[in-house]
């Protein structure tokens, strides 16, 4: 499946979300702060970040920033039990957005659709059916 790196200053709920995802066929790590997910950002290269907004540190949106900042093929998605960052455009950046919760249905859910997403995306058969005779469209349009 894929490999997801999740950050969580909540230890018991970054390990039942970790070993949630793993049920699902995912590879995971973990870190506890933000400086600690980009120490393992350079060691892990996961696919997909799930990251807390509220870190110990550093923020979520800072730290989904700076990891952009390294790799813009990341999926990122934030997981937060408050609603205020949406109001931050930073977040936007975002793949996602969840309602943090016990029940992972919705995380699962999303990482789900995310991965696959990504996964056809990146695949030669979409890019030589689907996007390949769509590069330089605007430019045509334009002349």
């Amino acid at each position: 499946m894929a490999r997801i790196l999740v950050v969580d200053g909540d230890d018991r709920y970054r390990h039942v979300c970790a070993m949630d995802l793993r049920n699902e066929g995912h590879d995971v790590v973990t870190a506890s702060t933000g400086f600690d997910a980009l120490r393992s950002m350079d060691e892990t290269a996961p696919e997909v970040v799930i990251t807390e907004v509220q870190l110990p540190g550093m923020d979520g949106l800072d730290l989904m920033g700076r990891l952009l900042d390294r790799d813009r093929k990341l999926v990122v998605i934030l997981n937060s039990a408050s609603c205020s960052y949406k109001d931050n455009f930073m977040s936007w950046a975002a793949d996602a957005c969840c309602q943090k919760s016990a029940d992972g249905r919705e995380l699962r859910g999303t990482v789900r659709r995310l991965v696959e997403r990504r996964s056809s995306l990146l695949s030669p058969y979409v890019w030589r059916k689907e996007l390949a005779p769509h590069v330089g469209e605007e430019t045509r349009r334009a002349s």
